[in-house]
């Protein structure tokens, strides 16, 4: 039979004719066959029906991706000094190449010879035709990758390594981990929580809700597949260098993933840098991304955009495609007398850090030392078993529901503020930032600076240019120090472009009117009096409850001297 010489000719003489697109299994795998004189259509859907099989192909964000594992490094702690850990899981988008040998591996290509097919290189406009497809029905979606046991969105434990194809998550344990009951009590979780709460116990915390927000960034880490919705930004804050900021944030993430995080520089403040750099590290799947020692003023509109997201639109370097990936990356930062600029006061955890030492980093006598963070890789499978014990307990106890408690955030605090309540600390929801911390809403505080000043020289309606004017002109009504607080905050919000000028005009209009209508601390708000040849009117609108304000100084007495004036007795 044709069929059976076919069997001992070499690989580069004809073949006989497959009827069917599938060959019989071969070691347990499938294997397509793509005939090279068919349609491209059909070449092209068994191109995709091939990857659709094939076990290292994804898709994700719009694009094809695989993973891979980086690097191994050298362990460095005492212990295990010298042994080699597994380097960490990471999605890597498929570059053309790879993809061509994906293609030549999940499928046997042959093409029509004289009188029959032979074995074929996949053609190029084929791995193009692919490569640029956007869609690949039957391709496996990839939500996030782990090298450790996780949590699924429904809220139970993976535990397996492989892809899941119930969350979409793959896992490939790095060690052997403890299995998680499937119904830990409250008490097993009290333990647990107990166990991770210790190694943080040498950092002077403002109080014990900050200790609960340092352990609520380990959970966050642990969990993050089964929230469903964006995680706040963690903030390690201190007013003193040397109170161990950036190592209270490796410990929690080696809780986590049994890595020291890699501390990048702060967020650039150009718009397109920045936003490359979070497009790369959401590409990834990175699991934690750490900004380290920042400084002044925290916030830019690419994170208050990121913290709110479920998914981020970017261009893949390298590919110079658009595309859109999960959010599932944790983001922390730490620094000194930070400053939060625009929305993220709304958008942040803080873990508040003080002590009444000079120089803190030379404090003694620590239960765990400055080694804790290398004690937590050293001992990762055993606090992760508590971690996912912490989080199973609540997620089983049928008390686990989202619930309204803090906007976009809602899935976060249910889950993660309501097992770490659950198994006996406080709620870290109490470390949200606020006006009262790390600087506050740096526009809120303008807003009620303006608002009083405003309130208390009785401007009544006003047009930004007019008020202007009247400021800074030479007879205007608030010359002198009458005017000279309300002169303070305008240019604080719209510096002038010059020394000695007067603040932007059309900046100054473009903060108020992003302003209109929110409330002050002190219970007043900007609200629209109509407008006058196209040119917006505004006034001071003071709610119930808005305080008192004292008068503005008087004017210094510009009459005679004392000597020479009139005596009226």
């Amino acid at each position: 039979m044709a069929s059976k010489q076919s069997d001992t000719k070499k690989p580069s003489q004809p073949i006989a004719k497959v009827k069917r697109d599938v060959v019989d299994e071969v070691a347990g795998k499938r294997v397509h066959e793509v005939k090279l004189d068919e349609h491209e259509s059909v070449i092209f859907d068994k191109a995709v029906a091939a990857l659709a099989d094939d076990l290292d192909t994804y898709r994700r964000g719009g694009v094809l991706v695989h993973v891979v594992r980086n690097s191994p490094e050298r362990v460095t702690y005492k212990r295990k000094a010298g042994a080699v850990r597994p380097g960490m899981l990471a999605i890597k988008v498929m570059a053309r190449p790879t993809l061509g040998l994906r293609l030549a591996t999940a499928a046997r290509w042959i093409d029509m010879k004289g009188k029959g097919y032979v074995k074929a290189p996949v053609p190029k406009e084929v791995v193009d035709q692919v490569y640029e497809a956007g869609h690949w029905p039957g391709v496996r979606d990839l939500l996030s990758v782990s090298d450790s046991p996780t949590m699924r969105p429904d809220g139970t434990v993976l535990q397996e390594s492989g892809y899941d194809d119930r969350s979409g998550i793959y896992v490939q344990l790095a060690q052997k981990f403890p299995k998680v009951a499937e119904e830990p009590t409250q008490l097993d979780a009290a333990k647990a929580l107990a166990r991770i709460a210790d190694l943080f116990c040498d950092f002077p915390f403002a109080n014990e809700v900050a200790k609960s927000a340092a352990v609520s960034i380990a959970l966050t880490i642990v969990a993050r597949p089964a929230i469903d919705g964006p995680t706040p930004l963690f903030i390690a804050h201190a007013s003193t260098p040397g109170t161990g900021k950036s190592l209270l944030q490796d410990l929690a993430v080696a809780i986590a993933t049994g890595s020291i995080p890699e501390h990048n520089s702060r967020l650039p403040k150009e718009e397109e840098e920045a936003r490359k750099i979070v497009t790369s590290i959401l590409s990834s799947g990175a699991r934690v991304a750490m900004f380290d020692n920042a400084s002044g003023k925290v916030g830019s509109p690419i994170f208050d955009a990121l913290l709110t997201s479920r998914t981020w639109t970017g261009r893949i370097l390298g590919r110079g495609a658009m595309a859109t990936m999960p959010v599932q990356t944790v983001f922390l930062t730490n620094g000194n007398n930070l400053q939060i600029k625009g929305d993220l006061a709304r958008r942040a955890i803080v873990v508040e850090l003080e002590t009444t030492i000079a120089n803190p980093e030379m404090r003694d006598g620590f239960k765990h030392g400055h080694e804790v963070a290398q004690l937590a890789r050293e001992n990762h499978a055993e606090l992760l078993w508590c971690a996912l014990t912490v989080l199973r307990a609540w997620t089983s106890s049928g008390k686990w529901q989202p619930h309204a408690s803090w906007g976009a955030f809602d899935s976060w605090s249910s889950l993660v503020g309501g097992a770490i309540e659950y198994a006996g600390m406080p709620s870290p929801l109490s470390a949200r930032a606020t006006s009262a911390s790390i600087g506050g809403d740096e526009n809120l505080g303008q807003l009620t600076a303006l608002l009083d000043e405003l309130a208390r020289l009785d401007v009544g309606e006003f047009r930004v240019r007019s008020l202007l004017s009247q400021l800074y002109g030479a007879q205007g009504p608030y010359e002198g120090i009458v005017g000279d607080a309300l002169r303070e905050v305008c240019e604080e919000i719209a510096p002038p472009m010059r020394a000695g000028a007067e603040p932007d005009a059309q900046r100054l209009g473009w903060w108020m009117r992003s302003q209109k209508g929110r409330v002050s601390t002190s219970r007043r708000r900007l609200v629209a009096a109509g407008n006058t040849g196209g040119v917006a009117r505004w006034r001071v609108e003071s709610m119930t409850g808005a305080p008192e304000l004292e008068p503005p100084p008087a004017t210094p007495y510009d009459g005679p001297d004392d000597e020479q004036a009139e005596i009226p007795f």
